[in-house]
């Protein structure tokens, strides 16, 4: 196992990308938080003392035999996202930089790479965020907790990543990487890798540079103090620079037309681009559609016809393509009905990656067969008003 992780907002993704680049480190896609929210609250319920202790909410267990039975379920789950090449399977979570004790302790033998960028970076774009911490004395705290649980508890194979030294010599760091994992990896695959490594992708809406210092552009002197508060000591013995925010421009000439005047800086209003409907903008659209493809699957795949009814728009479109011809449905209850009689979404379930995308995401499922071979389902959604109001499946395999 390699668990990559670090401050929220710190390239944890982007880390991961570079890591599973090489042929031989499978994903766990997105982010589990297996050890911080599920291990970590289980290990909890057990205690090591006497076998008859009265403790409330707790039973006795030899901690080795836990551990093992532990490890034997988290190997269980992590198993199927291998692949036949692969000798590591990488899992990145945010989190797990406060829950190394727990993965040291079910995974001694496991990579621990900790990605550790600027700080002021971090809480700026995190405090940016509409899901993220309320100002940036908090953000600052979030980086600084994070960081610190994760130099208290790091394992005998773990390694610190600098974000800002990775970007400023990526294949360079590229091959650093590799070879601390003890893989193999010529010219091409680096440049492969790096070439991936540079698009841009999870950027922040309000400064989607990739760029080190993007602070220096944001902060002023107030949220350089409350950054400094939180974690200007922790900043210090990371050895980041300290550093004041740019002069503000000279003051601005009476306002005008467009202009307005915050925090004593000038700044243009930029005009707000219109949607085609509310939840269509692209991080909306995403967040929704992406929800609606995860129940949607799930319902298929436990047979609940009346929760896959419950998904589709009043006016659904359903195109089913397969071998036999085409079939069309427009009233979610003929569509729910068509969806759930195909029987292959209940077998088990070889493949299944989502595309996003917009307007439409897509999924490309690949389950065992009954006896001719596997059977795939490709899918794409599109949303409307929260709902699916349009779904193409095609399917191809075996007759049906």
């Amino acid at each position: 196992m390699i668990f990559a992780f670090g401050a929220r907002r710190s390239g944890t993704w982007w880390l991961q990308r570079i890591l599973t680049g090489h042929p031989e480190v499978a994903e766990v896609p997105s982010e589990t938080y297996l050890f911080e929210l599920g291990i970590r609250p289980l290990l909890e319920r057990f205690h090591h003392g006497p076998k008859a202790s009265a403790t409330v909410a707790q039973m006795h267990a030899d901690r080795e035999q836990l551990l093992d039975a532990t490890r034997d379920f988290c190997d269980r789950m992590l198993l199927p996202y291998t692949t036949p090449d692969a000798r590591f399977l990488s899992e990145r979570s945010p989190g797990h930089a406060k829950a190394l004790d727990v993965i040291g302790a079910v995974y001694p033998d496991a990579r621990q790479i900790h990605i550790i960028r600027d700080g002021r970076d971090v809480a700026r774009s995190l405090a940016a965020r509409e899901w993220g911490p309320a100002g940036v004395g908090e953000a600052a705290r979030d980086w600084r907790e994070h960081v610190e649980a994760a130099r208290a508890n790091a394992g005998e194979r773990h390694l610190e990543v600098r974000y800002e030294e990775l970007l400023d010599d990526l294949e360079g760091g590229i091959r650093r990487l590799y070879a601390w994992l003890g893989l193999e990896a010529d010219d091409a695959l680096v440049a492969d890798v790096a070439v991936q490594a540079r698009r841009p992708l999870n950027q922040d809406p309000k400064d989607p540079r990739v760029a080190t210092g993007k602070w220096r552009d944001h902060f002023g002197r107030e949220e350089l103090a409350a950054f400094q508060a939180e974690a200007g000591e922790l900043l210090a013995q990371l050895g980041y620079e300290e550093a004041t925010p740019a002069p503000p421009p000279a003051p601005a000439p009476r306002r005008t037309p467009g202009r307005f005047i915050r925090g004593g800086l000038a700044r243009a209003r930029r005009p707000q681009a219109a949607s085609a409907a509310p939840g269509w903008e692209v991080g909306g659209h995403l967040a929704v559609v992406q929800r609606l493809a995860d129940e949607l699957m799930e319902k298929l795949h436990s047979g609940d016809r009346a929760g896959v009814a419950a998904l589709l728009h009043a006016d659904v479109t359903l195109r089913i393509v397969d071998d036999a011809g085409e079939q069309t449905f427009s009233e979610p209850g003929a569509a729910a009905d068509a969806l759930v009689a195909d029987d292959a979404w209940r077998r088990p379930q070889l493949r299944g990656d989502p595309h996003p995308g917009t307007p439409r995401f897509s999924l490309a499922m690949e389950y065992e067969g009954d006896g001719s071979g596997p059977e795939w389902r490709i899918l794409y959604l599109a949303p409307r008003d929260e709902r699916i109001g349009v779904l193409h499946v095609y399917r191809s395999g075996a007759a049906r």
